[in-house]
């Protein structure tokens, strides 16, 4: 288990996955669990399924970061913005 104040991480070694439990600064609580892609014991090392796991904690914010990003006067280059839309409705299953 990896642990800060905000945020918890458990892994399921039998199952493969990781539970992720986020504290919210409002006070809420959520959870997800996400299943690591591999094809065996040793497809996926410790440090990469920590790392898959960082990265995993880390989109809510960079979704929110993406959403917050404005283009006034069409100052980011179209095919930037593209990529910035694409994402978030991948994010969002869009």
């Amino acid at each position: 288990m990896y642990k800060t104040d905000q945020w918890e991480l458990k892994y399921f070694e039998d199952e493969d996955a990781i539970e992720i439990i986020v504290r919210e600064d409002d006070g809420r609580i959520t959870n997800g669990f996400a299943s690591i892609p591999c094809y065996g014991e040793d497809d996926v090392s410790y440090d990469d399924q920590w790392e898959i796991a960082r990265l995993l904690v880390a989109a809510p914010k960079l979704l929110e970061a993406l959403e917050n990003i404005e283009n006034d006067a069409n100052s980011i280059p179209e095919i930037i913005w593209n990529m910035r839309n694409n994402a978030i409705a991948m994010a969002k299953g869009n």
